[in-house]
């Protein structure tokens, strides 16, 4: 699946993160990943990057 950038999503509650894909044609939409993290607590590290 091709892209120009990806946005990287990050939640408090997640396990995990979202990756969206971005192209020149369609913007930020389609397929995204979600990579699940099994049972780690994202809350510290939006915490961080919240904090930047």
């Amino acid at each position: 699946m091709p892209f120009e950038k990806l946005l990287i999503n990050v939640e408090k509650q997640w396990q995990g993160f979202n990756i969206i894909r971005y192209n020149t044609e369609d913007g930020y939409s389609g397929r995204c990943f979600y990579y699940d993290l099994v049972g780690t607590n994202m809350s510290e590290f939006y915490d961080i990057l919240s904090n930047l």
